[in-house]
């Protein structure tokens, strides 16, 4: 009850109507205004609010470093260009290997008795 021409919340205004309207709806069966209760935010509604993803507009995305980019396959050192002599010792690297591999296959047989 506050005084007449005096202030009035906001909130005494909406609850008078939401009042009218919820007896006028027991009368008639319709209820045009939905009454809703003001609860405590629950732990699940703050972390609900914390994951939804973040919209940000397209001129300020162009900026952004690409958060992806770790995933992405390295395809910018297989375009890197490599000289002859770079091919030469990594071929002459390359056959090295095999034959230490086939040095240690040939050891192994042998300790199996195969040929």
């Amino acid at each position: 009850p506050a005084k007449k021409g005096g202030f009035l919340k906001a909130s005494s205004v909406l609850k008078k109507y939401e009042t009218l309207e919820v007896q006028q709806g027991k009368q008639n069966g319709f209820i045009n205004f939905k009454t809703r209760a003001i609860e405590e935010p629950s732990d699940d509604d703050g972390t609900a609010k914390m994951i939804k993803p973040v919209s940000i507009p397209a001129h300020l995305r162009a900026g952004l470093p690409d958060p992806l980019a770790g995933s992405y396959s390295s395809k910018a050192k297989s375009t890197e260009k490599k000289s002859s002599s770079q091919y030469a010792s990594e071929a002459e690297r390359l056959k090295q290997e095999l034959e230490e591999l086939n040095r240690k296959r040939a050891e192994a047989r042998a300790r199996l008795g195969l040929k």
